[in-house]
C-alpha cells in the first residue's frame, strides 16, 4: 500500500483529504489483518471440530452396539428358558402317566397273588404280561428300586410296618408289598415294605 508521505515528500503540512485517505488506507489494511488471522484460527480449529464428530460418531456405534449385544443376550435367555419349560412341561407329563400306569401294574400283581392255581393259565397270563411291562419300563428309563433282603433305606423304602423274624436280621426289609421304581435320576415312587425287627420281641 502505498502513503501520503511518499507520495508528498515535499508538503510540509498534510491536506485535510490526505488525512482522511490514509485512515481509509489503514482501515483497510486492519481489515485484511483480521481476515488472514481469523482463517489461520479456523484451519487450527478444524481439525478439533473433526475429532468431536469422530468421537461422537464412536460413541453412538458403541452405544448400538452394547444395546443389541444386551438384546442378543436377553433372547438367548428366553430361548433357553422356554426349551426348559417345554422339556419340564413334557417330563412333568410323561411322569403322570408313569404314576398312572404304576397302578395298573399294581393291580395285575394283586391279581397275581390272589391266583388259586400259580401254575394255571391264567397266572401264566398275568405273568407275561408282568413281564412285558417290565420290558416297556425299563425301555422308558424305570427301574424297580431292590427291596426284599435289602437293609432298610428311607431313601427309597417306605416302611409299612415292621415284624419280629427269627431268619432276618433287624432292620432288613421281609416283604414287599408295592413295588417301587426310580424313573432317571430320581425316585419315581418308593417301595412300601415291612421290615424286620429281629428275634428281640420272640418269646
Amino acid at each position: 500500500m502505498f502513503s501520503m508521505r511518499d507520495k508528498k515528500k515535499n508538503d510540509s503540512k498534510p491536506t485535510k483529504t490526505d488525512l482522511l485517505i490514509e485512515e481509509a488506507v489503514r482501515a483497510v489494511e486492519s481489515h485484511e489483518t483480521e481476515s488472514e488471522t481469523s482463517t489461520e484460527l479456523q484451519s487450527k480449529d478444524a481439525p478439533s471440530k473433526d475429532s468431536g464428530a469422530i468421537a461422537r460418531i464412536d460413541l453412538q456405534q458403541f452405544v448400538e452396539k452394547e444395546a443389541y449385544l444386551r438384546l442378543a443376550a436377553d433372547f438367548e435367555n428366553f430361548r433357553r428358558r422356554a426349551v426348559k419349560d417345554r422339556q419340564d412341561a413334557e417330563k412333568s407329563g410323561r411322569e403322570k402317566i408313569l404314576r398312572g400306569f404304576l397302578e395298573i401294574l399294581d393291580n395285575l400283581d394283586r391279581g397275581l397273588s390272589q391266583a388259586t392255581d400259580e401254575s394255571g393259565p391264567l397266572a401264566d397270563g398275568i405273568r407275561m404280561v408282568l413281564s412285558q411291562v417290565d420290558t416297556w419300563l425299563k425301555s422308558e428309563g424305570l427301574f424297580r428300586v431292590e427291596s426284599v433282603g435289602q437293609v432298610f433305606d428311607p431313601a427309597v423304602h417306605e416302611a409299612i410296618s415292621q415284624e419280629s423274624s427269627l431268619e432276618v436280621p433287624s432292620g432288613t426289609i421281609i416283604r414287599e408289598i408295592r413295588r417301587g421304581y426310580r424313573w432317571a435320576d430320581r425316585l419315581l415312587r418308593p417301595a412300601a415294605v415291612i421290615v424286620s425287627k429281629g428275634s428281640e420281641e420272640i418269646k
